[in-house]
């Protein structure tokens, strides 16, 4: 009897601390399309790590995680460019932070115009609390230069690991972009 009692409580300790896991600190994640390509393809799978912003602020270069601010019950996945009192301008496929433009090795391609219905030019002062988020694929993202800055309450966590494809597995990396902050 003291057997099946023991074993029970180790089942149950065991889905405690996984539900904790699971809700409090890791998170896996699909990525859905191709709004984050070359960095990520559809069905790239990665760990989000949920606990890290509980300790520090998102960080320009930061691909985020985050429930959409247009579509109800959806993740979205995307870079931070701009931080809560940033000035960002994207003109014609170039971001500039503060009146400095802004290199992005993880981008392939040219980005040939906005997304969306959007001109080809965007500016925007960023408040307290809020981030200017953008797709690696910048032809085929829904982001902040459709839906402006992205409150803070809305990011789950930061991608940290790929997981799958196995080839890509590792630490995602963040890119230093050189500027003040």
């Amino acid at each position: 009897m003291t057997t099946t009692v023991d074993a029970l409580k180790t089942v149950v300790l065991v889905l405690f601390f996984a539900f904790i896991i699971r809700a409090v600190i890791f998170q896996p994640f699909v990525v859905e399309g191709s709004s984050m390509v070359p960095t990520f393809y559809d069905h790239d799978y990665l760990i989000v790590n949920k606990f890290i912003y509980y300790f520090q602020t998102p960080k320009r270069g930061d691909v985020i995680v985050f429930r959409s601010p247009t579509i109800r019950n959806t993740d979205f996945i995307k870079r931070v460019i701009g931080l809560p009192g940033d000035l960002v301008r994207f003109d014609n496929g170039q971001i500039s932070i503060n009146g400095i433009k802004i290199s992005e090795p993880y981008i392939n391609q040219e980005t040939s115009s906005s997304s969306g219905t959007l001109v080809s030019t965007t500016e925007r002062f960023l408040q307290q609390n809020e981030y200017w988020v953008m797709g690696d694929n910048r032809d085929h993202s829904s982001d902040s230069r459709d839906w402006g800055g992205l409150q803070r309450s809305a990011i789950i966590g930061k991608a940290t690991i790929t997981v799958f494809p196995v080839a890509d597995f590792g630490l995602v990396k963040t890119p230093d972009y050189n500027l003040s902050r």
